[in-house]
């Protein structure tokens, strides 16, 4: 495989070359699922896709550079919160709940 190729798995057993169709020039750093997939990258880039194959770009409100990325669920006060969160450069940490 050669490098900077992007593949997507689908129905978890043949993989499709997505490199040709990919429509935005963000790097990724990251990408965890949670409740939907999300990919963090350079330049404030966040994606959003339900499938791993359709992505939607997300406003961040930074142009620092995003380099990791959790999922998490918590419990206060008996109510469950779920959200993710992005670091970045300069110190940049988004969080959406």
């Amino acid at each position: 495989m050669s490098a900077g190729r992007e593949l997507a798995r689908i129905r978890a057993i043949v993989w499709k070359d997505l490199t040709a169709e990919r429509r935005t020039k963000a790097n990724f750093n990251a990408v965890v699922f949670g409740s939907q997939f999300v990919a963090v990258g350079n330049g404030g880039a966040i994606y959003v896709s339900a499938d791993g194959v359709t992505w939607q770009a997300a406003k961040s409100g930074t142009t620092n550079d995003l380099y990791a990325l959790v999922y998490s669920a918590s419990v206060a006060a008996n109510t469950l919160a779920v959200g993710y969160t992005a670091v970045g450069a300069a110190g940049v940490n988004l969080t959406s709940y």
